[in-house]
């Protein structure tokens, strides 16, 4: 009789209690790496999306994915200057958004510059993500930083020198040549001014 009640009771439980389907067991969080993307134009950047029920559905704004396997895909920024964001969505609806800052290249005018000792010079920074940073050499001073303005400063030694300008964001670098020089000291004494004339 025992017997008869114990099984009764476990086909009971494996057939009247309601079974967790596959999809619930396996449902994780959905991620995307990297989550920021700092790029420029017309380039490909790799993008993994990991978690939550794949097959991914995924769309952007401007730029282009190319799927590469079930969790990698390769982002192609648009041929111009933007902002543009990528979302993936798994089976389960779950979303995940890299966002994405597709940045002009950074330049400095001049590159290469000659200067007498102690001539200042200003030099033109743009494109980039407007945040840069400097490694200045021993012989020059720096004047003056703005967003888009560097004014330096050349020394008393004579040579030429370097300035690297880092942007902080992309990394991207760039680096400038100034050629210091002394003056021609010209030194006549009053004989010699005499008889020129």
């Amino acid at each position: 009789m025992k017997l008869t009640v114990f099984i009764i009771t476990l086909f009971y439980v494996f057939t009247m209690t309601p079974t967790l389907s596959c999809s619930d067991d396996l449902k994780s969080k959905i991620g995307v790496v990297p989550e920021a993307i700092i790029t420029s134009p017309s380039t490909t950047t790799d993008i993994s999306v990991q978690g939550g029920l794949p097959p991914y559905r995924w769309y952007t704004r401007s730029g282009e994915i190319q799927k590469t396997n079930q969790h990698e895909f390769i982002y192609i920024s648009p041929k111009r200057y933007s902002f543009d964001t990528v979302t993936f969505e798994d089976r389960a609806g779950q979303t995940v958004t890299a966002k994405i800052e597709i940045l002009r290249p950074l330049t400095v005018s001049p590159l290469k510059s000659r200067l007498h000792t102690k001539e200042k010079s200003t030099f033109s920074v743009h494109g980039g993500s407007g945040k840069w940073k400097i490694i200045q050499h021993d012989t020059l001073t720096i004047v003056e930083i703005k967003k888009q303005r560097l004014t330096i400063q050349a020394g008393s030694t004579p040579g030429k020198n370097k300035i690297v300008i880092q942007d902080q964001k992309t990394g991207e670098i760039k680096k400038i040549t100034i050629e210091v020089y002394d003056a021609i000291k010209i030194e006549m004494n009053e004989p010699d001014l005499m008889r020129k004339f």
